[in-house]
């Protein structure tokens, strides 16, 4: 698997990594952490027939709770880098209410819009350049009364790791203020 880096790697090395990453996640699955995310977003307003927009959905590992409580109204797009990973969600997943694109969100374009955008354990992997126009794409796909659901780890758990463990990081692992997310989000209406 391609190392970690500090500095930031262009998209097709990302990929690379993310494809290789697969694998690791086919092993891991769901796990409680899953459910728990979960829980929140259906206590935060997620209704059967919403349409979601998930980014980052690796090989569907979150998609498939998304999909079990949506099957009957709503939908799931769900977007990744990686080829692979859209592959194996697309073979495991796709359906009538659920598809998946390949793209970076660099390129990303969709006329529907959204009642959520979900981004879980994501954002930390995108570079913080990136970030203003990532926002400016989720306003234009959000919903007007739409929620985007995001979960980062705290910034202290990546430094430690960073410092202890740092095989465990992936190719970019940023750690993230609330502070500059809200930065992105507020100067994106």
């Amino acid at each position: 698997m391609t190392q970690p880096t500090t500095d930031n790697p262009n998209s097709s090395a990302v990929a690379d990594f993310y494809d290789e990453f697969a694998k690791k996640q086919v092993r891991t699955g769901l796990n409680l952490r899953h459910y728990l995310l979960f829980d929140h977003i259906k206590n935060s307003g997620l209704k059967r027939n919403h349409d979601i927009l998930e980014i980052g959905c690796g090989i569907g590992t979150f998609t498939k709770l998304l999909l079990g409580y949506v099957k009957k109204g709503g939908s799931v797009l769900g977007v990744d880098i990686s080829k692979t990973n859209v592959s194996i969600a697309t073979k495991e997943l796709g359906s009538a209410n659920a598809s998946f694109v390949v793209s970076d969100m660099t390129d990303f374009k969709v006329e529907k819009k959204f009642d959520y955008i979900v981004m879980l354990d994501v954002l930390e992997h995108i570079p913080v350049e990136q970030h203003q126009s990532l926002f400016k794409i989720f306003r234009a796909c959000l919903k007007d009364d739409g929620t985007i659901f995001i979960n980062i780890p705290h910034h202290d758990y990546l430094d430690y790791v960073r410092k202890n463990e740092p095989e465990l990081l992936q190719i970019i692992d940023q750690s993230l203020s609330t502070d500059l997310i809200l930065n992105s989000i507020y100067s994106n209406d």
